[in-house]
């Protein structure tokens, strides 16, 4: 079976490798980093990830830019995002957007647990349910 393929997006490679650590250590993910928020575009074209876990205070882009060009990106458009950031606090940790483009926001750093229940819950509801199977 297929891993599924996380992007991890920060501008800090400390930050990133944490999490790409903690994530390899489950062996359910295949993981890649990208810290130059320009290059994420190309990455996420090259790697098509799954979901990308995306830092949202980053030079140049934020997160929200880069969510806008992929929601723009034929090829990208229904990749599944979870927003990282410093700036959120553990009490303000949820939903946030327009209705129907609502995106998880969790702090950081995130707890393993929280971070995997998050990834978890994120893709059930975004991939579309398999259909049964009647013998």
């Amino acid at each position: 079976m297929e891993k599924t393929k996380i992007l991890i997006v920060d501008d800090e490679p400390s930050l990133s490798r944490l999490v790409q650590t903690m994530l390899d250590r489950t062996a359910a993910y295949d993981t890649a980093v990208e810290n130059r928020p320009y290059r994420v575009l190309e990455t996420a074209r090259t790697f098509k990830p799954d979901l990308v876990l995306l830092d949202v205070d980053m030079p140049g882009q934020d997160g929200g830019d880069i969510m806008r060009a992929m929601q723009n990106d034929p090829a990208l458009k229904d990749t599944a995002i979870i927003f990282l950031s410093s700036l959120v606090s553990k009490s303000e940790v949820g939903m946030r957007g327009r209705e129907g483009q609502e995106h998880l926001f969790l702090s950081k750093p995130a707890e393993p647990v929280t971070l995997v229940n998050a990834i978890e819950d994120t893709l059930k509801a975004t991939r579309p349910a398999m259909p049964a199977i009647h013998e």
